[in-house]
């Protein structure tokens, strides 16, 4: 009886090297999905509004228990805290959780101060850059100055969350309109 030769030099692939490239895939394939964001706009506007009534509160209190003067400037998709140096300029801060952020893709801000909307425009030369002063000041007596509303818009949508001090705690926010 004869046997059939086995030729090493054969083509193909083994079912182990097959279940490894199958195994890779799948992993990139799971990666690609995590990071793509199925979240409901409007789920990810509460959370902006949330992450910045959160921020606020923490730089309150970092101005209250270090004594420092904040601010907080505003422009149409981000804004970033400033810290008062010797009395005199205001800087940004460099704090790791209080630094520039940036609202995702079709979201915006309106500030109102003392009731009236005021125009957020990015500075157009490099000394209106270095002049720039916050829009609301985060005091070391623990108040937050000129009266103020933060309202933090979709812009597919009629839904807005707005940010502003309240009678019981020191800021509130407010779920306002509908969605289209």
């Amino acid at each position: 009886m004869t046997h059939p030769k086995i030729h090493p030099n054969h083509s193909g692939f083994t079912l182990l090297e097959l279940l490894v490239v199958m195994t890779l895939i799948a992993i990139l394939t799971t990666f690609a999905v995590l990071r793509i964001d199925f979240g409901n706009p409007a789920e990810r506007q509460q959370k902006e509004a949330q992450r910045l009534l959160q921020l606020m509160h923490l730089a309150s209190q970092h101005a209250l228990l270090q004594s420092r003067q904040l601010g907080i400037r505003f422009e149409a998709q981000q804004y970033q805290f400033y810290q008062l140096i010797d009395g005199k300029q205001w800087q940004p801060l460099q704090e790791k959780q209080l630094r520039k952020r940036e609202l995702p893709e079709n979201l915006t801000f309106e500030i109102q101060i003392e009731g009236l909307s005021i125009s957020l425009d990015q500075p157009k030369d490099k000394e209106q850059k270095k002049s720039r002063k916050p829009h609301l000041f985060l005091l070391s007596s623990g108040e937050i100055l000129p009266e103020f509303a933060i309202l933090i818009q979709d812009q597919d949508s009629r839904l807005q969350y707005r940010i502003e001090p309240g009678v019981e705690k020191a800021l509130q926010l407010k779920r306002e309109g509908d969605t289209l």
